[in-house]
């Protein structure tokens, strides 16, 4: 079990409880419906509680947002031992630093060897009540880096409402005229957060020297349907802002970003980079000049998140992967 607690304030004595639960506690309606046939989900004082009860000042409201009491339709995610190479974990979340080459989660294609089959498997060997699995975000099958499960469909549901994928135009136009650089890229737009920020920053590494030390990509991108997996930069496609700063200029034939995504479009930073002429090297599916590696040169470096229960602020890194750190250092000596 999970509990969240909460005690009333005298601002919301004689509240429903309903109401203390959806503002206070940030509970959905659908989980409300579920939990409230289930004795021990949702209690006042340590009491099973209806949902239409009073609350009043000084009592102490509780909800389990565990796997514990839900009836769960059986997984499609068949548990299977693997390798995890864990930064961070707690009752909530596991923050992987994934590898390149392994699927995040399974698909038609790739029933098993994903890091979700890792995952669930990890996290019922621990004897978690975790009976499905809550990816928070995907990275593709080549980038490396920072990857966030959550352990509980409430924390999923949290960190995806931080990520903040439904900004409205106005503060899209905010965000894209910001001045963006990798030491200030911390809180950059998180006044248009109320309660919580996700903020990832990557790592690419491009074919070719760019002519200004730093710029944003505001284009849209769109899917090229006879293609499948492709994207573009189309004016029918879905807006698209990039934040990027170039580190360093290696051997006069690629360059180490740092990025920052304002929205979060598939393939958005291998898109917009090979929209510039600077496609990442060894992105084979962008025509990379420079296939010197097996996998897209991207990584999710850093993250920058609030905790979905505890409201504390995680900041957690991730190496670069060996392949693309020899790469630079053998470059760099040559």
């Amino acid at each position: 079990m999970r509990y969240l607690s909460y005690v009333v304030e005298p601002e919301k004595d004689g509240f429903l409880l309903e109401s203390v639960l959806e503002h206070r506690l940030h509970i959905s309606q659908a989980m409300m419906r579920r939990a409230k046939f289930h004795d021990e989900a949702i209690l006042v004082d340590g009491e099973p509680a209806r949902l239409l009860s009073h609350v009043h000042t000084g009592q102490t409201v509780m909800v389990d947002v565990s796997d514990s009491w839900r009836e769960c339709e059986e997984s499609d995610v068949c548990p299977q031992p693997g390798d995890l190479s864990i930064l961070y974990e707690d009752d909530d979340l596991l923050i992987l630093n994934k590898p390149a080459g392994i699927v995040v989660h399974p698909s038609p294609g790739h029933k098993q060897d994903t890091l979700g089959n890792y995952v669930l498997y990890y996290l019922q060997q621990k004897g978690t009540d975790c009976k499905l699995l809550y990816p928070v975000h995907r990275l593709d099958i080549g980038t490396t880096g920072i990857l966030v499960f959550a352990k509980h469909a409430y924390a999923r549901s949290r960190m995806q409402d931080f990520m903040g994928t439904d900004v409205d135009p106005q503060a899209l136009d905010i965000l894209a005229q910001q001045p963006w650089s990798l030491d200030k890229s911390g809180l950059l737009g998180c006044d248009e957060v109320k309660e919580g920020v996700f903020k990832r920053t990557y790592l690419a590494l491009c074919c070719g020297v760019f002519h200004e030390p730093r710029g944003t990509v505001d284009a849209p991108i769109r899917r090229i349907t006879e293609f499948g997996l492709r994207r573009e930069v189309h004016p029918d496609g879905k807006r698209a802002i990039t934040h990027y700063e170039v580190l360093r200029t290696i051997d006069n034939t690629m360059s180490l970003l740092a990025l920052q995504l304002v929205t979060g479009r598939t393939h958005q930073i291998r898109v917009h980079m090979e929209h510039l002429g600077h496609p990442l090297v060894g992105d084979e599916l962008y025509e990379s000049p420079l296939p010197l590696l097996n996998h897209p040169a991207l990584h999710s470096w850093k993250l920058l998140a609030t905790h979905p229960v505890t409201g504390a602020l995680l900041e957690l890194s991730a190496p670069l992967p060996e392949d693309v750190r020899a790469l630079i250092d053998n470059r760099v000596s040559d």
